[in-house]
């Protein structure tokens, strides 16, 4: 598996795949090479999720076991040139993966399923959130104090060429008053990018001032919630797996490293929350976070497998 030409390029001795997209400089890219013996012999390289090469080798191969793996580097080849750049989230799985898979291993950013007491990262990323005044109840967690929250930061982004985003989580809120739900800060900028207005209605908010408000939720009953946005389609806002309300924008904007999301409450020294919003009082379950557009299709699957 290596870079070149600035293609990606996957070699079983002598059968070869090489990838169509050009790899540009700076710019991270999720790969994924794909050697399937058993269901169809065929080599493929996914780009960023998707399909960019596949190819069927002449003779299938069984890859030798308890071979060193070597990272950046051929050894003892002549000529050969060292990899100069980054790396990050090398895995190996001893089966083909599947397109789905895949998926979500390059635009699943994290993950929450707050099962078996454990507030790690059910995803690819396996990230570790960090909370305050909370607690884990029937695999799902609870804030119940005026001070509580749950707080993500410094999480991986594993595809940042498209300003696509979505997050999903389900909340079932023991009242209703005006209160953050996810909050999104850096050192420049924050603001209440899911919350309930003093009705108890959904808002969801990008920078720009853009807003959607949804429907008024009901204390202590589940109520599913996804947004998405891409610069095609603006910001779509789901409930319960079914469409509610959208608006298009003719700004971009990404989820980046940079950013906290803060769960349940405010970032600290927030000018947002001396003016909106009190701590959220009530359950969350089952937060996604993804660097793609979910469709009609992938959502109404995440109110159905989930709850």
């Amino acid at each position: 598996m290596l870079v070149r030409s600035n293609h990606s390029y996957l070699s079983f001795y002598g059968y070869d795949c090489s990838g169509k997209r050009l790899l540009l400089f700076n710019i991270w890219y999720h790969i994924a090479f794909v050697y399937n013996l058993t269901g169809g012999l065929r080599q493929s390289i996914f780009i960023n999720d998707q399909l960019d090469n596949s190819v069927i080798p002449s003779v299938g191969l069984n890859p030798m076991m308890n071979i060193p793996l070597t990272i950046g580097n051929i050894q003892n080849l002549v000529n050969s040139e060292a990899y100069h750049g980054y790396i990050d989230q090398l895995s190996y799985s001893s089966r083909p993966k599947s397109s789905n898979e895949i998926l979500d291993d390059a635009t699943l950013v994290f993950y929450f399923a707050f099962n078996n007491n454990s507030f790690l990262d059910s995803g690819p990323n396996r990230i570790i959130g960090t909370s305050y005044n909370v607690i884990l109840i029937n695999d799902a967690l609870q804030f119940y104090q005026s001070f509580s929250y749950f707080q993500i930061e410094t999480f991986i982004l594993p595809n940042i060429d498209n300003a696509s985003s979505s997050i999903a989580l389900w909340i079932n809120p023991s009242s209703t008053n005006s209160t953050s739900i996810v909050h999104v800060s850096n050192n420049f900028s924050c603001w209440n990018m899911i919350s309930l207005n003093d009705q108890g209605h959904i808002i969801l908010e990008y920078p720009q001032n853009q807003t959607i408000m949804g429907p008024s939720v009901i204390s202590n009953s589940w109520t599913h919630i996804t947004q998405t946005y891409s610069i095609n389609n603006g910001i779509k806002l789901y409930i319960n797996g079914t469409l509610f309300n959208q608006t298009y924008s003719s700004s971009s904007f990404s989820i980046d490293p940079s950013y906290t999301i803060t769960v349940g409450n405010c970032s600290q020294n927030c000018y947002v929350c001396d003016v909106n919003g009190t701590s959220y009082d009530g359950f969350i379950d089952e937060f996604r976070v993804y660097t793609r557009e979910l469709n009609a299709s992938n959502v109404q699957k995440l109110t159905i497998q989930s709850k």
